[in-house]
C-alpha cells in the first residue's frame, strides 16, 4: 500500500470527511444550554478578563479549568446567551481535532489509508455525543486539541532527527500548559513522550546489545 495518494484522492476524502462530520454533527446548533454552560459563564465572567489571563500561568492557585473561560467568555461578549455560536466553536475545534488525529497517525508512520481511517473514526462516535451536543464538555475537546497539538509538534521536530531547541521547548510547554489548564487529564502527556520516545528513538547501543543477547541466546 503506497504511503501517499494522488491529490485528487486525497481532495475527495477531505470532501468526504467533512461531509461525514457535518451530516452527523449539524443538527448539534439545535440545541440549548445545559445548566453547566451557565454556571461556567457566571464563573469565569465574575473573576474578570485580568484573572482570566493570569489564571492561564498560575496552575498553583487551583483555578478551575481557566482555558474554558478563553472559549465562553469571548462568544459571550459579542453573542450574549445565543447557542448557536458556541456550539459553531465546539464543532470548529473537534474538526480541528479530526485533522491532528490525521497528522498524529502519519508522524506515526502511518500510511495516508491508516491515517484517513483514523481521521474517520474521530469524525465521530455515538458514544460520545456529549461532545457534540453540549458545550460544557469543550474542556474536553480543548485539552485534546492542544495535547495532539503538543503531540503533533513535538514528533515533527523528532521525525526531523533533532532535539527541540530552547524555542522549540518553550513552545512544545505552552502547548502543554494550554492542554492541563483545559483539563487535568493532560497531566498524562509527558508520559505519553517517554513512551515514544522509548518506541521509536531508542539509544542505537542499547538496541544493540538487545540484538546481540538475542543471537546468544539463538546459539545456545
Amino acid at each position: 500500500m503506497p504511503d501517499s495518494m494522488p491529490g485528487w484522492r486525497r481532495l475527495a476524502f477531505v470532501i468526504f470527511l467533512l461531509a461525514y462530520f457535518i451530516f452527523f454533527t449539524y443538527d448539534g446548533l439545535n440545541v440549548h444550554f445545559a445548566v453547566d454552560d451557565i454556571g461556567n459563564m457566571a464563573h469565569y465572567y465574575r473573576g474578570g478578563p485580568l484573572a482570566l489571563a493570569l489564571s492561564q500561568f498560575t496552575l498553583w492557585h487551583g483555578d478551575y479549568r481557566p482555558m474554558g473561560g478563553l472559549f465562553y467568555l469571548p462568544i459571550l461578549n459579542f453573542a450574549g446567551l445565543n447557542p448557536v455560536p458556541y456550539q459553531v466553536a465546539l464543532l470548529l475545534i473537534l474538526l480541528a481535532n479530526v485533522f491532528l488525529v490525521y497528522r498524529f497517525t502519519r508522524l506515526l508512520g502511518g500510511g495516508e489509508l491508516a491515517a484517513g481511517l483514523a481521521a474517520l473514526v474521530a469524525c465521530y462516535h455515538a458514544g460520545l455525543h456529549n461532545l457534540y451536543y453540549n458545550a460544557a464538555f469543550v474542556y474536553d475537546a480543548l485539552c485534546c486539541f492542544f495535547y495532539l497539538a503538543a503531540l503533533v509538534y513535538y514528533l515533527r521536530i523528532r521525525q526531523a532527527g533533532r532535539l527541540p531547541a530552547a524555542r522549540q521547548t518553550v513552545l512544545f510547554l505552552l502547548l502543554y500548559l494550554c492542554a492541563l489548564n483545559s483539563k487535568e487529564m493532560a497531566v498524562t502527556l509527558p508520559l505519553m513522550i517517554l513512551i515514544y520516545e522509548w518506541i521509536y528513538h531508542r539509544p542505537a547501543s542499547a538496541a544493540a546489545d538487545r540484538k546481540s543477547t538475542r543471537l546468544n541466546s539463538s546459539h545456545l
